[in-house]
């Protein structure tokens, strides 16, 4: 039993409980987004993207695309993407983060930052140091 076993459970079930009182309400959201994000980080990048979608897909639904509330997880779905090594994929969801990111915080943020770091690292693993730089 892996150190995330406990907290992955712990997830799905409050997701669980939150989907059953009340549909796809804000707290069914955050449960989502903590199994995922405990998923990913146990290293199980599949499993992790399926959730990421499903999220992603009430996020859209709730909110629309290009709402600042789908950037953390299109940026955790574009990194779960890079470990899977489907670099493609992953840019064009770390794109589509730093996009939000970029209207919603401002060209100099952090989390504008991370995103380029992201697309460095996407970059170097497709072999296109030129643009990593």
């Amino acid at each position: 039993m892996c150190r995330f076993d406990d907290a992955i459970d712990t997830f799905e079930e409050s997701a669980k409980i939150h989907f059953h009182l009340a549909g796809p309400c804000d707290g069914y959201l955050r449960s989502m987004l903590d199994l995922s994000n405990a998923l990913n980080s146990s290293r199980h990048y599949e499993t992790a993207l399926t959730y990421y979608e499903m999220l992603m897909r009430h996020l859209e639904a709730k909110y629309g695309a290009d709402s600042e509330k789908c950037e953390i997880d299109l940026f955790n779905m574009g990194n779960a993407l890079f470990e899977l090594e489907r670099y493609d994929e992953a840019q064009q969801r770390i794109e589509q983060a730093m996009r939000i990111r970029e209207r919603v915080n401002g060209s100099n943020s952090v989390k504008v930052v991370d995103c380029l770091i992201s697309l460095g690292a996407i970059a170097v693993a497709k072999g296109r140091l030129d643009e990593a730089m």
